[in-house]
């Protein structure tokens, strides 16, 4: 064994107490991993977040153990008035942040780990919860999940610039994240952490694409082009559908799925940009919330899967994606380029360019590249090493800030040895 093994070995015995903050529940798939894999380094995540709403049970299926504070209710009603809803999760919310200021004084963790701050925008309370944490000597740590809110131009610089200033370390999951928070914030580079963002969903059960079509009802011979993810304006629909129109040249043997929610007025404007366009019997709908399981389906019976966004920071949508193996035309982003470097079926596109993205669609259809697809247990564990890896890379970031030694010094990502003794020292 050698000698930075045994280091990993004995330092993994000292748990960490980590509180990771995700009240509104806005990335539950995200936390399910993220805390499942801290658990196997020894950190005890205690993940405060409510139910999903759009899935209220997913935790519990997961057996995953939620703790949001005090209240867990909303989500659970299943309320569909969307305004009703947020008001509701904004009173409930409010209510856990206020229990979870009590856990602070009477129990406090070492690390407050936020992913998600949902009242940035209108009220500063998750700016105070992370002020009062600091004052009773919890250290905070933040996910950069988005640099700024989406669809939202510079309008929060300032509120997220004292978020950011705040943080005792932030947490990237690409370079030019790190590289947009230097330059547009002016922090300390000493403070900024990069770490990967995990594959989701890769623990399901594999089928093939014959079968995964018979399931959802798509034509065995049809080329599929799939678009997935929480559907929102600056993600690109409209410029797909634009491309989409000189696709069907190819005649009738294509099919653009669209699977995935959206908001009520933004959802009718999809329709109606389909019927606009005279796309109705070519692309399929499903602007509807889809739990993970029947999700896999969608992406196991595509034959391309397309990104067409108009701007982001960290996509799960992609994570998602990356985890199935298929030829991926992605917008030409920084974020996307650094995620998709080495995947040898990805191609780049100019946004709003409707003719270069239905000509490189086309040419993946007419040709699709040779490719053999990872075996469901290759596949299984390339993704736990993946996980494996951020977990040990996050737990020195917390042993950074708590003054303690790391892990493994210098450690930028698990090797199978470290991955392998990690699950062993948790058994």
């Amino acid at each position: 064994m050698s000698s930075s093994s045994r280091e990993l070995r004995h330092s993994l015995k000292e748990t960490l107490r980590v509180l990771v903050l995700d009240l509104w529940c806005y990335i539950p798939y995200y936390d399910k991993y993220f805390c499942e894999s801290l658990r196997e380094v020894g950190v005890d995540a205690c993940l405060a977040a409510t139910s999903y709403y759009l899935d209220p049970t997913y935790f519990q299926r997961q057996k995953i153990r939620n703790r949001p504070g005090l209240l867990d209710l909303v989500a659970k009603l299943r309320l569909r008035h969307q305004t009703v809803r947020r008001i509701l999760m904004l009173i409930e919310c409010c209510l856990n942040m206020l229990a979870l200021t009590i856990h602070l004084v009477v129990d406090p963790p070492e690390i407050l780990h936020v992913q998600w701050i949902p009242l940035a925008k209108k009220f500063p309370f998750d700016l105070w919860f992370m002020k009062f944490a600091k004052s009773r000597g919890v250290k905070v740590a933040y996910t950069v999940h988005n640099i700024l809110p989406h669809d939202t131009g510079q309008r929060f610089k300032d509120t997220y610039r004292r978020v950011y200033r705040q943080a005792d370390a932030l947490i990237c999951h690409t370079g030019e994240a790190k590289d947009r928070l230097l330059g547009e914030f002016a922090l300390d580079p000493s403070r900024i952490w990069v770490i990967t963002h995990g594959p989701l969903f890769h623990d399901v059960t594999l089928l093939s694409i014959e079968e995964s079509r018979a399931r959802l009802g798509l034509c065995k011979d049809t080329s599929i082009v799939l678009m997935q993810g929480m559907l929102k304006p600056y993600k690109g629909v409209g410029f797909l559908l634009e491309a989409w129109r000189e696709v069907l040249s190819l005649g009738p043997a294509v099919q653009l799925v669209i699977a995935g929610p959206a908001e009520k007025e933004y959802e009718a404007d999809i329709r109606a940009k389909v019927s606009a366009l005279g796309l109705q019997d070519s692309v399929r709908l499903e602007l509807r919330f889809i739990a993970n399981e029947e999700l896999s389906l969608y992406y196991q019976a595509a034959d391309i899967i397309v990104y067409p966004y108009q701007s982001i920071t960290t996509s799960g949508a992609l994570m998602t994606g990356l985890v199935y193996d298929r030829p991926i035309v992605a917008t030409d982003l920084p974020a996307f380029r650094e995620v998709l470097e080495g995947h040898r079926n990805s191609t780049f596109v100019k946004y709003g360019d409707a003719t270069a993205l239905s000509a490189t669609l086309i040419r993946l259809i007419r040709n699709p590249p040779e490719r053999v697809p990872l075996s469901a247990g290759d596949l299984q564990r390339r993704c736990q090493d993946s996980w494996a890896a951020i977990a040990l890379r996050t737990r020195d970031c917390y042993m950074t800030l708590l003054g303690r030694e790391l892990s493994v010094k210098g450690l930028q990502s698990g090797t199978a040895e470290q991955v392998r003794i990690a699950a062993e020292t948790s058994a």
